[in-house]
């Protein structure tokens, strides 16, 4: 926008003369409000400009204005609708966010090619809740970013009905059978409880400072991070043998602690996944008023002894659609290596270069450093293990590949999009890099 305002800009026209249909000017009536302006002065004029001060100020003066659209718009609200703020004394909005596209399996969406995605086909496979939730976590938000709808079935299942929906049921079956279906009291002195917590309560603020820069993905990420750190939690535990061997206690003490993330989860994905939020929010007797970013950041917030019921998943597994003129699968030897990939398989992972811009060290993690690096069309953040190996000051500027289409991760509190390769012999390990100077964002075949 500087590089255009720099320019001699030519004034541009209000109105339109040969327009029909639109707003006429009220000095002019031959003249049509041009629709950008028409349209740019709904943001104010629907919220009480020159006619209700007192629900004006409550949303632009007195508040933070924060205007979240497409970057194809980016000419219309970044200087014809300040130029226009201005000239009529009013306030800048404070924060002008602009998100890139989508693209479908590598190209733009097109009615031509028919590539596009259809949310009244989505909705009734995966619902709204499971519809947004993909939506939003295919990669970080505010970029343009490809969408591969094939793998929506796969992701939703693994995300939601294995690491969300199956811990809520395992806890509400062994509360079930052990605790007459009622909520057990907490027991404290439970190995692996205490980072458990603090990575519980440390998650609003997280969640919250993500979603504040609009890095959303990464804010969904944060409550799915501790959705698995409950689940490693109740599989180490393994409630299942303190039934058997009948540590009533210890067994309360994880099923509660299980509960608890549940129900700090159900705040912190209520804005993505507000329905199922509601449901799983119902299984512990919650209601709305406890759905509140302060109850988020308490642990042992949940009454022992209440009632704790589950009727049905939470996020029902799906089966892939088979496209109907799909023939059966035809029987194949399997070879005698099980690790052998087929190439489609390989084929999905997407090598590329990369040129690491500065990395520091993750506190607390002596094994860890935290990279900012260059893919080309974008840069990204990755935590890799290799802080042992390469100083920060070694690795920066370094040329080296990454894998760039994995699901983003929390790694000790830290968002890693993308992995490094490295090899590693013995005590030394070697950092992968290209063999020539190839630029970031070469892909790797």
């Amino acid at each position: 926008m500087l590089g255009l305002i720099n320019q001699d800009l030519p004034d541009f026209s209000l109105s339109r003369e040969r327009v029909k249909w639109g707003i006429p000017l009220s000095f002019d009536p031959s003249q049509i409000a041009y629709v950008w302006v028409d349209a740019l002065s709904n943001y104010i004029s629907a919220i009480g400009y020159a006619d209700d001060p007192a629900r004006f100020n409550k949303w632009w003066t007195g508040g933070e204005v924060v205007h979240l659209m497409g970057k194809e718009i980016l000419k219309f609200h970044c200087l014809y609708w300040p130029a226009i703020l201005m000239a009529a004394g009013v306030k800048l909005p404070d924060t002008i966010f602009l998100h890139g596209w989508f693209t479908v399996d590598g190209e733009k969406m097109s009615k031509s090619l028919g590539n596009f995605i259809d949310p009244n086909d989505m909705v009734p496979q995966f619902g709204p809740d499971g519809s947004r939730y993909l939506l939003l976590t295919q990669f970080p938000f505010g970029i343009d970013g490809d969408i591969q709808a094939k793998r929506f079935v796969n992701q939703y299942n693994s995300d939601l009905a294995n690491d969300l929906g199956n811990l809520l049921s395992r806890v509400c079956k062994l509360i079930e059978t052990n605790f007459g279906g009622r909520l057990p009291n907490p027991y404290k002195t439970i190995p692996g409880l205490q980072p458990l917590i603090e990575q519980a309560e440390a998650l609003p603020t997280l969640a919250y400072d993500h979603a504040r820069h609009f890095r959303l993905t990464h804010a969904i990420g944060e409550s799915l991070s501790l959705v698995r750190a409950a689940n490693k939690f109740f599989n180490d535990t393994a409630p299942w043998i303190l039934a058997r061997e009948g540590r009533t206690e210890e067994l309360g003490g994880v099923l509660y602690a299980c509960c608890e993330v549940l129900r700090i989860v159900s705040i912190m994905l209520y804005p993505v996944l507000p329905r199922k939020m509601t449901e799983l929010r119902a299984v512990f007797g919650l209601d709305a008023s406890t759905l509140t970013m302060h109850r988020a950041q308490v642990f042992f917030d949940l009454v022992p002894g209440t009632p704790v019921k589950s009727d049905k998943p939470l996020f029902p597994r799906l089966e892939a659609k088979k496209p109907a003129d799909e023939k059966p699968a035809v029987a194949v030897p399997k070879a005698s290596d099980d690790n052998l990939l087929d190439i489609s398989d390989f084929a999905k992972a997407e090598l590329r270069v990369a040129k690491v811009l500065s990395a520091e060290r993750v506190p607390g993690a002596d094994k860890l450093l935290k990279l900012q690096i260059d893919l080309g069309s974008e840069q990204r953040q990755i935590v890799a293990g290799v802080a042992q190996f390469y100083a920060p000051e070694k690795i920066t500027g370094m040329k080296i590949i990454v894998v760039a289409n994995l699901k983003p991760t929390v790694i000790r509190g830290v968002q890693s999009n993308g992995m490094l390769l490295a090899a590693k012999s013995g005590a030394q390990l070697f950092v992968l890099t290209p063999d020539g100077d190839l630029p970031p964002g070469a892909k790797v075949s």
